[in-house]
């Protein structure tokens, strides 16, 4: 397969390479969008993070207790 994720055609080796270009892709656009034209008055799924570019970099940024 050849996956072109902006960098120009590139050849992946197997189905799981090629799914994890691709989900990545969709993530970065999604994250985009949300950065241009999110919305503070919804949230992110079960989350009380609103959905705009504050609230994305509180997402990203946010650290988590692990016990």
């Amino acid at each position: 397969y050849t996956v072109d994720l902006g960098d120009g055609p590139r050849l992946v080796d197997n189905d799981e390479e090629w799914w994890m270009a691709i989900l990545s892709n969709q993530m970065m656009e999604m994250m985009a969008t949300r950065l241009l034209v999110g919305d503070s008055t919804s949230m992110y799924s079960s989350t009380t993070i609103p959905n705009d570019s504050d609230g994305l970099m509180k997402l990203l940024t946010m650290s988590y207790d692990c016990v």
